[in-house]
């Protein structure tokens, strides 16, 4: 789906389709793995349906919005964080967050600068709506 949606986007970024799904699935087994619910974080139950959280996101976006692959990367990690991180209690577990997003960041996206005061802000939004 995400693939045939970026159609409509530059080359650059439909090349980003791959990275884009295998880090969502890879940090959404990581979160099952890992973040398991205890009786002070019973909500910490995470399913397929957050993982179409994500592409739902990403869908929403347009090409003139999305103009190369560091917007299109960033969006993406806005909606990792919308959907998984915003569920999260307690800072070590935020922590624990945008060290494996990071890590995600560098292997699938290739990007090296990670630094949290740039990724953390809150970049994507819709007033209009």
């Amino acid at each position: 789906i995400i693939q045939g949606f970026l159609q409509k986007f530059k080359p650059e970024i439909q090349g980003l389709s791959n990275a884009a799904v295998t880090g969502t699935i890879e940090l959404y087994t990581k979160c099952g793995d890992e973040l398991l619910p205890t009786p002070t974080r019973p909500h910490y139950t995470f399913n397929l349906r957050d993982v179409s959280k994500v592409f739902q996101g990403l869908l929403m976006v347009k090409p003139l919005h999305v103009q190369n692959s560091d917007s299109f990367t960033r969006l993406w990690f806005h909606e990792l964080s919308r959907v998984f991180c915003d569920r999260l209690i307690c800072d070590e577990d935020k922590d624990w967050f945008f060290k494996t997003a990071s890590e995600l960041l560098k292997a699938r996206f290739r990007i090296l600068d990670v630094d949290p005061e740039v990724w953390n802000a809150i970049i994507w939004c819709d007033y209009l709506r």
